[in-house]
C-alpha cells in the first residue's frame, strides 16, 4: 500500500490483541490509506519498512503487517468500554482480528468510511470494464450483424411484390370466372328464344281470325 504510493488518510497507534493464548493487548503504528491498514512495530520507522534496504530492514519489514481493502470483509463487533472503543476486523478468509483505540480517535469509523469508499470504486471499475468489452464486442462483430440482417431483409420487397402480383393474378383470375358463371346463370339458350318466337306467332294468327 505504501510501495503504491498512497496518500495516508490517518495515522496513530492502535492495540491489537495478540493471537496467542494470553491475547494481550500489544501497542501498533497504523497508517490507513485508501487502498488499505497497515500495522508497524512501534519501534520501527514506517519509511524503513516501506523500503528495505538491507538486511537489518528486510527482516524488520518481515514484521509489518498489511491488512488491504481487497481481502477485507467489514468491521464489526463495535462497543465502548471506558475510555476505549473495541472493534473487529473480518478478513474474507474468516478470520477476525480485534482492536482497539481510545474513543476519541475514531479509528473504526475511518477503517470503515475508507473500506466502503473502495468497495464503491472497486464496483465502479467492474461496471466500466464490462461497459468497455460489450463496446468491444459490438464494435468487433457489428458489421457482421448488420450485413446479415440486411441480407436477411433485402429480399423481402422482392418478394413482397411477387406476392403481390401473383395474388392480384389470382383475384383478376377469379372475378372473370364470376363473371362468365353470372353471364351463364342469366342468359337465354338458342332454343328457348325460338320457342318464345313460336308461340307470339300462334298468337298473332289467333287475333287475326277473330
Amino acid at each position: 500500500m505504501l510501495e503504491s504510493g498512497c496518500k495516508p488518510v490517518k495515522e496513530g497507534v492502535l492495540e491489537k490483541r495478540s493471537d496467542g493464548l494470553l491475547q494481550l493487548w500489544k501497542r501498533k503504528r497504523c497508517i490507513l490509506t485508501e487502498e488499505g491498514l497497515l500495522l508497524i512495530p512501534p519501534k520501527q520507522e514506517p519509511a524503513a519498512a516501506a523500503s528495505p534496504a538491507s538486511g537489518e530492514t528486510a527482516v524488520a519489514a518481515a514484521k509489518i503487517k498489511q491488512l488491504p481493502f481487497s481481502t477485507m470483509k467489514t468491521v464489526d463487533c463495535v462497543e465502548r468500554k471506558g475510555k476505549y472503543m473495541y472493534f473487529t476486523v473480518v478478513m474474507a478468509e474468516g478470520k477476525e482480528i480485534d482492536f482497539r483505540c481510545p474513543q476519541e480517535q475514531g479509528w473504526n469509523a475511518e477503517i470503515t468510511l475508507q473500506l466502503v469508499q473502495y468497495k464503491n470504486r472497486q464496483a465502479i471499475l467492474a461496471v466500466k470494464s464490462t461497459r468497455q468489452k460489450q463496446q468491444h464486442l459490438v464494435q468487433q462483430h457489428g458489421p457482421r450483424l448488420r450485413s446479415a440482417s440486411n441480407s436477411a431483409w433485402g429480399g423481402a420487397p422482392d418478394r413482397l411484390n411477387s406476392r403481390g402480383a401473383s395474388g392480384s393474378k389470382r383475384n383478376g383470375d377469379q372475378s372473370l370466372a364470376k363473371e362468365d358463371e353470372y353471364k351463364g346463370e342469366h342468359q337465354f339458350s338458342p332454343w328457348i328464344l325460338s320457342s318464345f318466337d313460336t308461340i307470339c306467332d300462334c298468337f298473332r294468327e289467333a287475333l287475326q281470325l277473330f
